[in-house]
């Protein structure tokens, strides 16, 4: 009884107060309650910060923090519930109802850039790139104008519109000279010259990256990719061998007894070992080695969230824990594949394997169920896959003698290896890409690896004669340096 007329008390208080105080109080509840849930999301306690979230926008319609709440419940939506469309929903909701709150540039911008990262398809990614394009032309003061334009220019790098991707970065490094983004774009740049194969002003420009920016850690990769570039098209004019054994280096991780993949992730060397029964992570450059998996592994890839994934007993494994990935054969019950003999991992998750009892390579998304089938009867010895940077997926087909490039749709962009002279394969069994998106291949009975561009052209070699013995696996990493296992003499070979 005392708890209802404190209620009442508190409500005749309320109807006392002036219009504005009312609306004032009710503005300090929302951003308190807003405030709240960011705490909860930022704490991982997402149940209670959608709670918040929503009761500022249900219980306080008319508050200026609704559209704040909005665009947090949409970043829920797609960072957590990786909800496409319930981010959407949200999203236009803001531009819709709340279009002049300072909420609606973020809106597009969002909008803009997680219709390209989902790559649910060409169609959205282009749909995105038109939102992000209307902030730069109805915002251009707001606060997320220079990372709509770079982000734009990402869009075109994955679309393969390199041209149009070098105009957004020129843009904005004339529109907002002050942009923290500036080393970012600057890099990028470099970036655009070198998909249009113009490597020689890519070096220019990736040399302007440490010019101007000595303290950025984009400086850093601005060096690894100047080392790569040169070592591929310009060493042997300088009289210098593109690739050799480096004396110097020693594997440093745990002795090895049949590795069998080899795979570089960050500045970390991974080592899948069947006869260790584990995958053994270590630094390139010497540290203490850790096992980050088990189960007999015959290759291993890096999710982008950084979890390790194996290839064992021709099922897909995560520490120990096989992947459920249903087999697609129409009309018949679901059961797991029990075939795959190579995968790879796409930049936004998906896994791409061969299953060599369909004959079929099948894209999966994050949460295994099946995204695409890939027709059969195309295939029927794959040896390895990878994906590259921008997306596009490679197969290499051991009885073919080729690699073959796809687009994340699985339109063939490119084959490699077929041919004569030194691009010619004879035995291939491992594929790589560096950062360039060069592609390397290790053929067994040539005993080299070869290097072809992006664009599918040859554009190195190195024989590595007896030295691995018996060569097992092939990484890069950052500055263009190559790896391979050797089995005979259990370790680990480079060479730069």
């Amino acid at each position: 009884m005392y708890a209802g007329r404190l209620l009442i008390l508190g409500a005749l208080f309320l109807l006392a107060l002036p219009p504005s105080s009312v609306a004032q109080a009710g503005g300090d509840i929302a951003k308190r309650t807003l405030d709240s849930g960011i705490a909860f999301y930022r704490s991982g306690d997402y149940k209670q910060a959608l709670q918040d979230f929503n009761t500022v926008i249900n219980a306080h319609p008319d508050s200026e923090w609704v559209d704040e709440a909005l665009m947090q419940v949409a970043r829920y939506y797609y960072e957590v519930e990786r909800d496409v469309d319930g981010a959407r929903e949200r999203l236009q909701q803001i531009m819709q109802s709340h279009a002049a709150s300072n909420s609606t540039p973020e809106a597009y911008y969002y909008l803009g850039y997680l219709l390209f990262d989902a790559r649910r398809s060409v169609e959205e990614m282009r749909d995105g790139l038109a939102n992000l394009e209307r902030v730069v032309r109805l915002f251009p003061e707001s606060e997320v104008a220079d990372d709509a334009l770079y982000t734009a220019s990402v869009v075109h790098t994955a679309l393969g519109d390199y041209e149009l991707a070098l105009e957004k970065l020129q843009i904005l490094l004339l529109q907002f000279p002050e942009s923290e983004l500036r080393d970012r774009v600057q890099f990028a740049i470099g970036d655009a010259f070198m998909l249009m194969d113009d490597v020689r002003q890519a070096m220019v420009e990736f040399q302007q990256v440490r010019n101007a920016y000595p303290e950025s850690p984009i400086a850093g990769k601005a060096l690894d990719r100047l080392t790569l570039l040169y070592r591929l098209h310009f060493s042997l004019d300088a009289g210098l061998k593109p690739f050799s054994q480096d004396a110097d280096y020693g594997y440093k991780g745990s002795r090895l007894d049949d590795p069998t993949y080899l795979l570089v992730a960050g500045g970390d060397l991974l080592v899948a070992d069947r006869g260790l029964n584990r995958i053994i992570r270590a630094p390139i450059d010497g540290g203490s080695a850790e096992t980050v998996g088990s189960s007999r592994p015959d290759a291993i890839d890096v999710a982008p969230d950084g979890r390790v994934i194996s290839l064992a007993n021709r099922q897909l494994f995560e520490d120990g824990q096989r992947l459920d990935l249903v087999s697609p054969r129409p009309g018949a019950e679901p059961e797991p594949l029990s075939n795959i003999e190579a995968f790879a991992i796409g930049p936004q998750g998906q896994y791409y394997v061969w299953d060599r009892r369909l004959e079929q390579i099948i894209s999966y998304k994050t949460d295994f169920s099946m995204e695409k089938a890939y027709p059969s009867g195309v295939y029927d010895d794959i040896r390895d896959m990878a994906v590259d940077r921008l997306g596009n997926f490679l197969v290499l087909d051991g009885r073919g003698k080729k690699v073959v490039k796809y687009d994340p749709d699985g339109q063939r962009l490119v084959s490699m290896g077929p041919g004569a002279g030194a691009s010619e394969l004879r035995d291939p069994q491992y594929i790589c890409v560096d950062d360039a998106n060069n592609v390397y291949v290790l053929d067994r009975r040539l005993r080299s690896v070869i290097v072809y561009s992006h664009l599918g052209e040859y554009t190195s070699s190195f024989a590595f004669g007896e030295s691995p013995r018996d060569p097992r696996g092939l990484a890069v990493d950052s500055t263009g340096a190559v790896y391979i296992a050797d089995r005979r003499n259990h370790t680990v070979i480079r060479f730069k």
